[in-house]
């Protein structure tokens, strides 16, 4: 959740710029802010869940010990709201943007009311215990997104960005993937949790593949994800920073 507070934080700020005088070319320049924006956000979000869906037992262990194992599957639910939210959060931001948050108070008493009740249905009954409150959480995000994306369509023109299915329906590839490829190397073969690692590396070639297939710009992205890993960039980033002081 945290890598997407900058990130958000610009896009808000430029929305709110470009949509404080309305014009053709203002709403076609944050159109593009937008697209552009969430395609990089969601190229970052999404592998950085499968790590950690992935990776879940390994961190868990690591940093608790065996007696918090079962908060796996919560976890991992959670990691699926962040993943949601990557791309819910940027619709609400265009609402906000122009300034239309008023609309968001009989949508939020309406999630609050469901959110209840799906949390007295699942956690006592259904899904007991933290499982069914990291799902609830999961319903809430969920609950009811497309709300958010009709308004964007009908106020600044934004609709459904095209390329989120090719990142969800990466995604959930490379989750089964993962699943079927540590069960052919359960316990018979490699120890607990070990076949972790050998999987998630499956899961990842699954993943880049199959997104790079979907999504036509793929290599663009990776070369965008890199360049924020440079160096050369970090130092360049000092260099101006002790220049300006």
């Amino acid at each position: 959740s945290s890598v997407m507070q900058a990130p958000a934080t610009l896009l808000f700020t430029r929305l709110s710029q470009l949509y404080a005088r309305r014009s053709e070319r203002a709403d076609r320049e944050a159109r593009g802010l937008f697209e552009s924006g969430l395609d990089k956000l969601l190229f970052l979000v999404v592998p950085l869940g499968l790590a950690l869906w992935a990776g879940a037992e390994l961190v868990i262990l690591a940093l608790y010990g065996e007696a918090f194992l079962p908060a796996v599957w919560p976890l991992r639910l959670l990691v699926v709201t962040s993943v949601l939210q990557a791309i819910v959060n940027p619709y609400t931001l265009i609402v906000n943007a122009l300034e239309e948050t008023h609309r968001f108070i009989p949508v939020n008493l309406l999630r609050l009311a469901a959110y209840l009740c799906v949390l007295a249905l699942l956690v006592p009954w259904l899904l007991r215990g933290a499982t069914g409150a990291a799902l609830a959480r999961l319903i809430l995000v969920a609950f009811p997104c497309w709300v958010y994306m009709r308004w964007t369509r009908e106020l600044p023109g934004v609709g459904f960005f095209t390329r989120i299915p090719a990142y969800l329906g990466a995604f959930a590839v490379s989750l089964a993937v993962f699943h079927a490829v540590a069960a052919l190397l359960g316990p018979a073969h490699v120890p607990e949790p070990w076949p972790a690692l050998p999987a998630a590396l499956v899961a990842f070639a699954v993943y880049f593949l199959g997104l790079g297939w979907m999504h036509p710009h793929t290599g663009d992205n990776l070369r965008y994800a890199l360049s924020l890993l440079s160096p050369r960039a970090f130092q360049d980033f000092f260099r101006e920073c002790i220049s300006i002081k």
